[in-house]
C-alpha cells in the first residue's frame, strides 16, 4: 500500500484508468462551458451570479488596474475562465459597500 501512495503522488507521467463515462461527463461539462462562453458578449455574465471584469468596469466606472489592485490585495475573488475575469456580484457589492459606494444593484 506504501508503495501505491508513493506512485500516486509522484508525476512520472504514468497512466490512469478511469471510468469511460466520467470521461465522457467530463467532455459534456466543457463542450457545455465553452458554448456559455463562446455566446457570452462582452457584456454578458456566464450565469446570473458572475458579472464580466468588463460590465463591472463599465457599471462602476472603475478601470482594468483598480480591479487588479483589489484582485492582488486579496480583496475581491474572482474566477478566470479562458482568458476573462468574473466577479461573483455579491462580492462586489459587499466592496463598494466596505468604500461607502452602496446601492450597486444594478449589476
Amino acid at each position: 500500500m506504501e508503495q501505491f501512495k508513493k506512485h500516486r503522488t509522484n508525476s512520472d507521467n504514468s497512466l490512469i484508468l478511469v471510468p469511460q463515462a466520467f470521461l465522457d461527463s467530463l467532455e459534456a461539462t466543457q463542450k457545455e462551458i465553452l458554448e456559455k462562453l463562446n455566446s457570452t458578449t462582452k457584456k454578458e455574465s456566464v450565469t446570473g451570479e458572475y458579472v464580466s471584469e468588463t460590465l463591472a468596469k463599465e457599471q462602476l466606472g472603475k478601470k482594468t488596474t483598480w480591479f487588479w489592485e483589489q484582485r492582488k490585495k486579496g480583496v475581491l475573488p474572482y474566477v478566470k475562465v479562458g482568458g476573462k475575469v468574473f466577479y461573483h456580484k455579491k462580492d462586489i457589492i459587499q466592496l463598494f459597500e466596505q468604500f461607502g459606494k452602496g446601492g450597486q444593484d444594478e449589476l
